[in-house]
């Protein structure tokens, strides 16, 4: 007994921040697979805020890099569904091969 809670004391300062490593980047900053995000998703999501803001959900947020926020606020607009609909068929539109 003495053992295994001795070898859990050792380990733990080396376990617990390698547990913690993949936690450390920061928001918009990285995909979930570890990548940056393309230009491609960054320009789709600059252009979507204003889009949301001209059809009605004039709290939109701008995008943290590729990664769009919601506020409260938004989320409860009664034109959030209505925006988003539109702002993606323009999206998709604007796209190379229309996707």
């Amino acid at each position: 007994m003495r053992r295994r809670i001795l070898g859990v004391l050792l380990t733990a300062p080396i376990t617990f921040p390698l547990m913690l490593t993949g936690c450390g980047s920061g928001p918009g900053k990285q995909t979930a697979a570890g990548a940056p995000p393309s230009a491609d998703a960054q320009d789709k999501a600059l252009k979507f805020a204003p889009c949301m803001r001209d059809n009605g959900v004039e709290s939109y947020s701008d995008p943290e890099g590729s990664m769009m926020r919601i506020t409260q606020e938004a989320a409860e607009d009664p034109d959030l569904k209505s925006g988003e609909e539109k702002c993606q068929k323009e999206s998709a539109a604007a796209s190379p091969g229309g996707s």
